[in-house]
C-alpha cells in the first residue's frame, strides 16, 4: 500500500553529525581535498605544484562546488570526480545519536522516506551502511552527482513536480536554514529544523536531535 505521506530528509548534519562538529576542517574535508589533488593530478597530467595552484584557483572561485568547477573548467564527468573523491571510509567520520536507527525504522513503518543531499551519491550510501539505515533509503536517494542541487536552488521545485505528494504532505527535515528550510517553506512543505545550536525563525518546528523527531513529524501530519 502506497504510504500517502513524504519525509524529505538532509544527511551531513541531520542524520548524523561530523565527529569535530562541522564539515569544515573535519576529516571528510581533509580527505576530500587530498583526494581531489591527486584526482587533478592523475586526470590533468600535472605536478603536484601544478595542481594545487588549479584547486587552489577552484576553490576560490567556485567554494565547495569543486565537482562544479572540474566539469566546467575541463570538461571532466561530476560522477567521475565523485567517484574518485568521495569514495571515503565514513566510519572514522561521521557518529550518529545511539537511537537514529530504531527512530528512522519506526517512522518508516508510516511515511514514505527521500533523502535529498547535495553530497556524492558513493559517499551517501557509505554514510548510510555506517549508520545501519541503507535498506530505509535504497532507491530513495537524491544525490548532487547531477544538475540539480539544493544549493542549486532547483531540487525541492523538481521534487515537487516529480512526486505525487501534496505540499501538505511533505515535511522537510534538515539542519540548514538556507538550503533546507528556506526553499521548502516556499513551496508549501512543512519543516523541522535539527540543530543544536542554533533555532530556525522559519522552520515550524526547531529540533536539538532527533530524539522527539516521531512525535513532531506526527503532529506536523495531524
Amino acid at each position: 500500500m502506497k504510504k500517502s505521506k513524504l519525509i524529505i530528509f538532509d544527511l551531513d548534519g541531520t542524520l548524523y553529525r561530523f565527529r569535530n562538529g562541522s564539515f569544515s576542517g573535519s576529516g571528510l574535508q581533509k580527505i576530500i581535498l587530498r583526494n581531489a589533488l591527486k584526482f587533478i593530478r592523475k586526470k590533468l597530467k600535472k605536478t603536484k605544484k601544478e595542481a594545487e595552484k588549479i584547486l587552489d584557483d577552484i576553490k576560490n572561485k567556485y567554494g565547495e562546488d569543486i565537482s562544479i568547477a572540474i566539469e566546467k573548467e575541463y570538461g571532466i564527468l561530476r560522477r567521475e570526480y565523485f567517484d574518485f573523491v568521495w569514495n571515503v571510509d565514513a566510519h572514522q567520520i561521521i557518529e550518529g545519536e545511539e537511537n537514529t536507527k530504531k527512530i528512522l525504522k519506526k517512522l518508516n513503518k508510516k511515511y514514505e522516506f527521500l533523502l535529498v543531499s547535495d553530497g556524492a551519491y558513493v559517499w551517501i550510501q557509505n554514510a548510510l551502511k555506517e549508520l545501519g539505515v541503507e535498506n530505509l533509503f535504497e532507491g530513495k536517494i537524491l544525490s548532487g552527482d547531477g544538475n540539480k542541487r539544493k544549493s542549486l536552488g532547483n531540487r525541492f521545485t523538481e521534487i515537487s513536480e516529480r512526486y505525487s505528494f501534496l505540499p501538505k504532505n511533505i515535511v522537510v527535515v534538515g539542519d540548514q536554514e538556507k538550503t533546507d528550510i528556506i526553499p521548502a517553506k516556499k513551496l508549501g512543505f512543512k519543516t523541522i529544523f535539527v540543530n543544536e545550536n542554533r533555532i530556525s525563525n522559519d522552520a515550524d518546528i526547531n529540533l536539538k536531535n532527533l530524539e522527539n523527531l516521531e512525535f513532531e513529524v506526527d503532529g506536523l501530519f495531524s
